[in-house]
């Protein structure tokens, strides 16, 4: 009788850190679920048609998406290119709007640079890039 419970204990701690194990990868994947969720829903609502638009519009829309459960690293970036729009905006909000052509040629490079990055640790959480709705404007 003592050989079948000491059996039984043993037979259920084994079974105990397989359990654990499972749940644990379980919650990864669904912690990976959650943050590709949220990088694709602040993709999405990144995805404006910005040749429509004016920068201050433009900045304004991307600085009131909230960053939800988005990674730090993506959340980064992305204000990294916010700030970029933002300081698009201040150049074409200016009274005398005399921006010159090689500032306004240097923050679109920003722009470009910060969203190349932003779409690069997107992608390496998986996450889907959206096409362009320039793209898709001029698609249809």
């Amino acid at each position: 009788m003592r050989a079948r419970v000491s059996l039984v204990f043993i037979l259920l701690a084994a079974a105990v850190p397989a359990v654990s194990n499972a749940s644990a990868q379980s919650d990864i994947v669904v912690r990976a679920d959650v943050t590709k969720a949220e990088i694709e829903r602040i993709l999405n609502a990144d995805n404006l048609d910005t040749v429509s638009m004016e920068p201050r519009d433009v900045a304004d829309t991307l600085a009131a998406i909230s960053r939800g459960r988005a990674p730090e690293d993506f959340w980064e970036a992305y204000q990294k290119h916010v700030d970029a729009w933002q300081d698009m905006a201040a150049l074409t909000d200016r009274q005398d709007c005399q921006a010159d052509d090689g500032e306004l040629d240097a923050a679109d490079r920003t722009i470009n640079r910060t969203f190349a990055e932003v779409e690069r640790i997107a992608r390496t959480y998986g996450a889907r890039i959206p096409m362009p709705m320039t793209e898709v404007r001029r698609l249809t």
